[in-house]
C-alpha cells in the first residue's frame, strides 16, 4: 500500500511520461494524453464495486475538466452496517 500523496505523484509521473512519448504513424506524429480517475480506499472503503464506480466517476470528472489530467474521487466511506 501507499499513501494517497505517493499514488498521486506516481499517477502524475505516468501521465507526463505518456505525453513525452510520441508515436510515428506515416508522416504523422501522434502524442498521447491520458485522463485518469483515481480513488483511495481510505476515502471510499474496500468494496470493489464502489471503488470501481468512484474511479469511473473521477475519470469522467477529469475529462469534463479539460482532459489530460488525474482526478481523484472524494467518495465517502461506505459501511455494510445500516445507519
Amino acid at each position: 500500500t501507499c499513501s494517497r500523496e505517493s499514488a498521486a505523484r506516481a499517477l502524475e509521473r505516468l501521465r507526463l511520461q505518456l505525453g513525452m512519448n510520441a508515436l510515428e504513424h506515416g508522416i504523422h506524429r501522434l502524442t498521447i494524453q491520458a485522463s485518469m480517475g483515481a480513488v483511495a480506499t481510505r476515502d471510499c472503503g474496500y468494496n470493489l464495486d464502489y471503488l470501481y464506480s468512484s474511479a469511473d466517476q473521477a475519470l469522467y470528472s477529469a475529462k469534463r475538466a479539460g482532459r489530460n489530467r488525474v482526478a481523484w474521487s472524494e467518495g465517502r466511506v461506505l459501511s455494510r452496517l445500516a445507519s
